[in-house]
């Protein structure tokens, strides 16, 4: 597969007038076979150390689903489906692991976590919490494969800290060959996603996907989106940290 990707996570209004730090977080891993890893998290504004939670839970989560992939992926989607709410418990293992080692509450590292694996032919994610993924096939519309979670109040989300965190983890997957894919976190969803029925918003995706349709100056590309997310006209919309991954198959 070739794909050419984008990606950011850059610091809300709202936190710099706060003096907080980012506290969004994202990473990604092409594996040899040119499966595709994504993981990105969104530490929550009420927990002092959020920001440590987020680039902890996205690492510990990629290295976890890459050591898994060494082995053949199972064929049977309930066996994969285990295999990424595995990853889940072992992210929330390293999370009690740091705030023992810390000797801090493990409600102060609170993050929400997405991940994502695509291959030539399927792709499948692991959400909980809020943010989304959309994806695309070729010539058809897009879709959402994972909206955000959404509590019972206004703003309400589940981390990875909370004690039913496991139980809330939702698997989505979707299988053909997948033409263009966006990660991204709550500071965006309100922009791009339809509110009642999270059905993404086309004007906004459609013309960073074709930004990626021609190879790209990495680093200039890079720089770009991060003006875009930083720019007044989003964060006149939205004060919160903000992450967008977009990828497109070449």
């Amino acid at each position: 597969m070739n794909w050419q990707i984008l990606s950011a996570s850059v610091i809300g209004s709202s936190h710099l007038r706060k003096g907080l730090p980012c506290q969004d977080a994202h990473a990604l891993r092409i594996l040899p076979g040119g499966e595709i890893l994504c993981a990105v998290a969104d530490g929550l504004g009420s927990a002092p150390l959020a920001e440590q939670g987020a680039q902890l839970a996205v690492q510990v989560a990629l290295d976890s689903l890459s050591d898994a992939m060494q082995s053949p992926l199972p064929a049977e989607e309930s066996e994969r489906e285990a295999l990424i709410h595995k990853l889940f418990a072992t992210t929330r293992s390293a999370l009690e692991e740091k705030s023992n080692s810390d000797n801090r509450p493990l409600r102060d590292y609170a993050t929400t976590l997405m991940v994502t694996i695509i291959t030539q032919d399927w792709m499948a994610t692991a959400h909980l919490g809020d943010g989304a993924v959309v994806a695309q096939m070729a010539g058809e519309a897009l879709f959402t494969l994972s909206a955000p979670q959404r509590g019972e109040y206004a703003n309400e989300t589940t981390p990875l800290t909370s004690p039913t965190a496991l139980e809330s983890v939702r698997y989505q997957a979707k299988k053909g060959e997948m033409q263009a894919v966006a990660l991204f976190t709550d500071g965006l969803q309100n922009l791009c996603l339809d509110a009642a029925s999270s059905a993404p918003y086309e004007p906004f995706f459609a013309p960073l996907f074709a930004q990626l349709a021609a190879p790209l100056q990495q680093d200039e590309a890079g720089q770009a989106l991060t003006a875009f997310l930083q720019s007044d006209r989003i964060c006149k919309r939205s004060d919160d940290d903000k992450t967008l991954v977009l990828m497109r198959r070449m």
